[in-house]
């Protein structure tokens, strides 16, 4: 139901953004496909699809009409400019020519990289086991930590009932979704929390409560919270797997990402042909090679 409203929400905007244009809307076929010119500049078009494709998918259910806007009118400006440029024939300038070119391999090379790179990784419950003895040390609490649950409100009567419900006997996460969030997952209500990294405000009123105290409503800049002790932790002590474990696969997926990215470029260079010239170099100064161009 959500993702239907959005969608619909996202072409009520697309729509009012093509009446507040005068409703420039051009038919064309591309592909046996009819498409929706949004605006034109010179030759060039911008089409509804395009817009769309230009939004991340993680932007879409943040992005408003004035956004879209925004855009629209930085596309028109780059063309204008970009039209301009090559009216003057800047592209074919040879510095130019060259930044184009480092853009293109760039870009065409990373392309591959994405491809590669992004196949899905394999993490086993045994590397992680032996990544967590072999790394120990690395988990170990430079200061004091609670495990809590925890809920921000936006006002303190909302703050107030749920301390008030949950110091009742109510169940603290479902008190806090029928106050708070109804559609939050449960696992996102609980922390891990250092005493060096929280905001001094919010230590002081919770990090020397017994364990499952629930604290009385604690402001800070973004609002109003309520904490559960679950746990504590002393300092100097080693974080157990469960806690570390979303952390060691991160760092497992980045080692094996650049173990395939090695191999990569090893497979590639037995078949490609590499030549070097490099005692070029030797018969020549540094200072020699780029005096000419620090003059310009």
């Amino acid at each position: 139901m959500k993702l239907i409203f959005f969608k619909s929400f996202f072409i009520i905007c697309l729509l009012a953004i093509l009446a507040g244009l005068g409703a420039l809307t051009i038919a064309c076929q591309q592909s046996g496909i009819e498409q929706q010119v949004i605006v034109r500049v010179g030759d060039e078009r911008l089409t509804l699809d395009e817009l769309i494709g230009e939004i991340p998918p993680a932007m879409r259910s943040q992005i408003t009409r004035e956004d879209l806007q925004d855009f629209i009118g930085r596309w028109i400006n780059s063309q204008i400019l970009y039209q301009e440029a090559k009216r003057r024939q800047l592209d074919s300038q040879i510095d130019i020519q060259r930044e184009l070119r480092k853009l293109e391999v760039d870009l065409v090379a990373n392309a591959l990289l994405d491809q590669e790179l992004d196949k899905p990784l394999t993490i086993t419950d045994e590397e992680i086991q032996d990544y967590y003895v072999t790394n120990r040390n690395s988990f170990v609490r430079s200061s004091p930590e609670i495990q809590v649950l925890h809920a921000q409100c936006a006002s303190p009567p909302l703050a107030d009932s749920l301390y008030n419900m949950v110091i009742s006997g109510n169940d603290f996460i479902e008190s806090a979704r029928k106050l708070v969030d109804a559609g939050s997952d449960t696992a996102s209500w609980g922390a891990y929390l250092s005493e060096d990294e929280t905001s001094p405000e919010i230590a002081a009123q919770i990090f020397r409560l017994p364990v499952s105290t629930v604290s009385r409503p604690v402001q800070s800049d973004v609002g109003y919270h309520v904490f559960k002790i679950i746990n504590r932790f002393p300092k100097d002590t080693i974080r157990e797997l469960a806690q570390v474990r979303a952390q060691i696969i991160a760092k497992l997926e980045v080692e094996k990402r650049q173990i395939r990215y090695r191999q990569l470029l090893s497979d590639l260079k037995t078949n490609t042909i590499v030549e070097t010239n490099l005692t070029m170099l030797d018969n020549v100064s540094i200072d020699s090679l780029f005096a000419g161009r620090r003059q310009k």
